[in-house]
């Protein structure tokens, strides 16, 4: 596989649109959220959308860059972690992120919306920092 860089570009921007997106719900109280299915709606598409956005650029720079295949979420992010793509702090903080996607996808059934609110309050900040991180990353390659 090729590196592509307008690819990771493309994906960045992506994430950064669903990011604006769940920021925009950040401030809701749990009542609110958990009273209103059309916001928890919104907020788990949000982070799905950031999540593929997450797992397809790592999955992308450990393949085409370094030639590794990884068929875990995590690890693909301890991938790009071992390789300095993102900072060790990182990857502890994203930690527990694939396991959340393949819920949010997979068992909508039975899905605790508390779960998702509090994904809202304490894991937005670690999505920011990802893509900043990459961001960085690909300005370095040229």
């Amino acid at each position: 596989m090729v590196f592509k860089k307008e690819s990771i570009e493309d994906r960045l921007l992506k994430l950064d649109q669903a990011l604006g997106v769940l920021e925009g719900y950040k401030g809701i109280t749990s009542d609110s959220y958990l009273s209103d299915i059309k916001t928890q709606w919104v907020v788990e598409r949000g982070f799905i959308i950031a999540a593929e956005m997450i797992f397809d650029i790592s999955a992308h720079i450990l393949s085409s860059v370094y030639r590794e295949y990884r068929d875990e979420y995590e690890g693909i992010i301890r991938g790009i972690a071992d390789k300095g793509v993102i900072s060790r702090t990182l990857m502890g903080e994203l930690k527990g992120f694939g396991g959340f996607r393949n819920v949010l996808i997979h068992e909508y059934v039975t899905l605790d919306s508390r779960k998702v609110y509090d994904a809202l309050k304490g894991k937005l900040a670690a999505l920011e920092r990802f893509k900043k991180e990459i961001a960085q990353w690909v300005r370095l390659q040229g």
